[in-house]
């Protein structure tokens, strides 16, 4: 694992170039050399990991085409190691299974084929900038670590239970793509607890003390609640797959149950589904109780095409790095547009989340979205600071 006191703020960054092709390696050590970066260069997979494991790179450029293992074995063989480091694909035969395993896989970017020179050093630009800033969070929370600073397993336990005694629920409206309606709401969890605010540093403290039943209870109670005062429409919540695991899910009694008519659970895969039994089964149970199944995130889960097969869901919600500057993206605009197709012929609504602009608005419309929502549609808030405005 490298640190950031390998490299040196300000410095154009060291980039490994991959590829096969030998012309085109010596185009882009010389393309990518004049703007000052130092280039290494790999001719097949073997070649690049050898690299990594002597040098510190901070973005990988790879064809993904090669002989023998290919662009996607190399991402997968660099993320359990270096779960940060940028690795942007070019590549001449861009497909739908492609890009959405390298969305999958954690690729910074996916670009076909002949790529603008200048696009390029942009991309990896910001690629080791944003890498470097990972590093040095990194290295100071090792920092904090080794000389004591983190907090015990009692004081986590007693932050998470503060994390619990203040959650509120606040909502994100979500809108009809071709209408321009809102259809319903996505819930979204918070807490009062600083150290725990962030959702997603709650789920992963959860899952450290073993406590994802007591959250997910927890926040579908607060669920429950609030949609006893929201107008008709529906509500996604969100749902640890953890959770799938929990006999009182599936209690018609529950409040929670009472309502599910409303309800669509956004199966989030923080933990891969193929760790939980019968998932088919039990996504069924919840569909006989009237809930809507939803898979989360498509473009940034574990192994998200593999849900759809196995949930079956009513509703695929395409992840933000997909919706992302799509009006001037012609591969996102290709994978949005192939998996609303695949959607439709399932009888399954898509979402655009994390729509920002207008442009980006009328691109996902035009491509068939069923639903939107992100900061261009509206900001997550408090349920009773909307009704008041």
């Amino acid at each position: 694992m490298q640190s950031a006191c390998d490299f040196v703020p300000g410095l154009p960054p060291t980039v490994l170039v991959v590829d096969d092709d030998v012309d085109m390696l010596l185009m882009q050590r010389r393309t990518l050399g004049a703007a000052g970066m130092t280039v290494l260069t790999a001719e097949c997979v073997d070649q690049a990991l050898m690299i990594l494991q002597s040098r510190p790179v901070e973005v990988v450029v790879s064809d993904i085409s090669m002989p023998g293992r290919d662009g996607l074995d190399l991402l997968r063989a660099i993320r359990p190691t270096d779960p940060n480091l940028p690795l942007i694909f070019v590549t001449g035969s861009a497909s739908l299974e492609s890009a959405m395993l390298a969305v999958d896989l954690g690729a910074s970017h996916y670009l076909q084929k002949p790529v603008d020179t200048r696009l390029l050093r942009q991309h990896i630009q910001a690629a080791a900038h944003a890498y470097r800033a990972a590093q040095r969070q990194r290295d100071v929370a090792g920092a904090a670590a080794a000389s004591g600073s983190m907090r015990g397993v009692a004081g986590s336990e007693t932050t998470f239970q503060a994390a619990l005694d203040s959650l509120e629920l606040v909502v994100q409206p979500v809108m009809s793509a071709a209408t321009g309606r809102r259809v319903g709401w996505e819930a979204l969890v918070r807490s009062g607890e600083r150290s725990l605010a962030n959702p997603g540093a709650l789920f992963a403290a959860a899952e450290r003390l073993d406590l994802v039943t007591e959250l997910g209870r927890r926040i579908r109670a607060a669920a429950a609640e609030l949609i006893s005062t929201l107008p008709e429409g529906l509500v996604f919540l969100n749902v640890h797959s953890a959770e799938l695991l929990d006999d009182e899910l599936y209690d018609p009694e529950q409040p929670l149950s009472r309502v599910a008519p409303r309800v669509v659970l956004d199966i989030t895969e923080r933990v891969a589904l193929t760790h939980v039994a019968g998932v088919a089964s039990r996504a069924d149970r919840l569909r006989r109780l009237g809930f809507r199944i939803a898979v989360d995130d498509l473009g940034a889960g574990y192994a998200a095409l593999a849900a759809i097969v196995e949930l079956r869901p009513d509703v695929v919600k395409l992840d933000m790095s997909l919706i992302r500057s799509i009006h001037r993206d012609p591969v996102r605009q290709s994978v949005v547009s192939s998996v609303v197709d695949m959607c439709a012929r399932l009888a399954m609504w898509t979402v655009a989340e994390g729509v920002e602009t207008q442009d980006e608005l009328a691109a996902v419309e035009q491509l068939g979205c069923d639903l939107v929502q992100g900061y261009h549609i509206g900001r997550p808030a408090p349920w009773i600071d909307r009704a008041a405005g």
